[in-house]
Formats: structure tokens, sequence, C-alpha cells
């Protein structure tokens, strides 16, 4: 087994979580998105256990191709 890295990108309506080995090479990447919810008076909310649900689903995506051991360190 590689050494492997987890990239997570939370952005405004997705969470894009990425698999890189040591040598940069992208062994898996995934998307989640969530809710955006814009209000009558123009301001933006979200809920943020929605973050948190995507990234933890996004990991099991992430990491279902791959054998996982964790870490040495």
């Amino acid at each position: 087994m590689k050494d492997a890295f987890i990239g997570i990108d939370l952005g405004t309506s997705s969470v894009k979580i990425s698999l890189v080995d040591v040598s940069r090479t992208l062994l898996n990447t995934t998307t989640r998105t969530y809710g955006l919810n814009i209000g009558k008076d123009g301001m933006a909310e979200q809920n943020p256990q929605e973050w948190v649900d995507a990234v933890l689903d996004g990991l099991g995506g992430a990491t279902s191709k791959v054998r996982v051991v964790p870490g040495r360190g």
C-alpha cells in the first residue's frame, strides 16, 4: 500500500474530496453537493451539518476503490 493524502475542498454548493499518493498521482476523487437557501432578502444560508454529512459521505466515496490502512505516525 502506498502512502496517500486526502484533500478536502469545501465550496459554496459542494465538497470535492481527492485522494493522492506521495508522487501526486490522483487515486480517486468524488464530489458531494449540498443546499444553499436564499431568502427573500437575498441573504444566503446553509446548514453546517450538511457540510459535515457531505464530507463524511465523500470520504467513503473517495476511499471506496482503494485499500486504506491507518497512518503509522
